[in-house]
């Protein structure tokens, strides 16, 4: 079986699309050698500045029409024209197109990965009317395609219900956490990576966007209202590149941690590397995730993989991608998410059986895994009429 993969974000690997593909091409290679996966990007140099190198990976560079300038024109035009044309040159029995943006038209049996309904679901991330005609085309191809992959049974009831596909053509694959994340020693080099980002005591950390479903303003406040020792023997670190502009959407942090009186006590560590991620991880007293919206929750998992105790919102899919190895709070309600963090904090053994079952919880997801399920839906588009 020959599929073809639109590997538009391989080289954003910051993305989350770009971590999807990232993992799943090389896991595919190991579990199904059979199965010949052709990832195809376009030229555009604008786009993918250093496409020339992953000719020797298996991916097939795509040309697009030089009058296309515009970097809208040219990713629709990709979406819904080249990467059609390059699938049925190629003979290939599938099309996978993984992420919210599947062509209208196509000659191949169609496989679209769907890890959120964000757009359609909070539609004040949605702030431009081409935006809006873009996402609405998504949803009408989407109803297309012979095989829908959620990342989540909560992204796969959303998809059910604001795009009116049955479950029936749903495979729920869930994601996993990189290899690379596992538990770093507390040695010379993790100390290193600490004293680097100035982290010199124990901290509560957070990683994982700034826009307003993210809800980090709630860990602030509730960082600001523990009982005044327990504060004071902590720091709290955020990590990321919080983005200037739209503060609707992205609202800004550190007017409110000035507001707070926080200003010695957070850091904020801007982007970090992925080795100095999974140190954060691994050295954390405690990692909390707060968000009141995500297709799957990456990142509490990515946490547990690497041994940290997790303290992660109740909403949406992530009680089923924690699954009894973090503690949960509602994110909304401020005094039991105050509560739970200052419990935590002051409570060692229960931290150290949060540890324990992260691990094993996290142990449980492999790219391996989402390989062989990916390849059945593969199997399930092609046998689909």
């Amino acid at each position: 079986m020959r599929v073809s993969i639109n590997a538009y974000f391989l080289q954003q690997p910051f993305t989350g699309s770009g971590q999807y593909v990232r993992h799943l091409l090389p896991a595919l290679a190991r579990v199904e050698p059979a199965l010949e996966a052709v990832p195809l990007l376009p030229s555009s140099p604008a786009e993918h500045p250093s496409t020339a190198p992953l000719a020797s990976t298996g991916a097939q560079i795509v040309g697009l029409p030089g009058w296309l300038s515009h970097p809208d024109l040219r990713k629709v035009w990709w979406e819904q024209v080249s990467l059609t044309l390059a699938s049925r040159g190629l003979a290939a029995d599938v099309a996978h197109v993984p992420y919210f943006a599947p062509p209208l038209w196509t000659t191949r049996r169609l496989v679209v990965t769907i890890h959120d309904l964000i757009p359609l679901i909070l539609p004040e991330y949605v702030t431009r009317p081409h935006v809006r005609v873009y996402n609405i085309l998504a949803a009408v191809a989407a109803r297309r395609a012979a095989r829908i992959i959620a990342d989540s049974h909560s992204t796969a009831s959303d998809i059910e219900h604001r795009l009116g596909i049955t479950a029936d053509r749903i495979d729920v694959v869930p994601l996993a956490a990189s290899p690379t994340m596992k538990p770093m020693p507390n040695g010379t080099g993790r100390q290193a990576i600490m004293q680097r980002l100035g982290l010199d005591r124990p901290f509560v950390f957070y990683i994982g966007g700034f826009d307003a479903r993210k809800n980090v303003p709630s860990l602030l406040r509730a960082f600001h209202a523990l009982p005044g020792d327990l504060r004071r023997h902590h720091v709290l670190a955020i990590a990321g590149e919080q983005p200037a502009h739209n503060p609707r959407l992205f609202p800004p942090l550190r007017p409110l941690t000035e507001a707070l009186g926080l200003g010695s006590q957070v850091r904020f560590l801007g982007r970090v590397t992925e080795e100095e991620k999974q140190a954060l991880y691994s050295a954390a007293t405690l990692f909390v995730f707060p968000s009141v919206y995500e297709g799957f929750g990456l990142d509490p998992l990515e946490a547990m993989a690497c041994g940290a105790p997790v303290l992660s919102s109740n909403l949406t899919s992530l009680p089923e991608v924690v699954r009894g190895g973090a503690a949960l709070i509602d994110p909304t309600n401020h005094d039991a998410f105050t509560r739970e963090l200052a419990t935590l904090l002051d409570s060692p053994g229960r931290r150290l059986e949060l540890r324990r079952l992260g691990s094993a919880v996290a142990a449980t997801f492999s790219w391996d895994r989402t390989a062989v399920m990916t390849a059945e839906a593969y199997r399930q588009a092609c046998e689909s009429r």
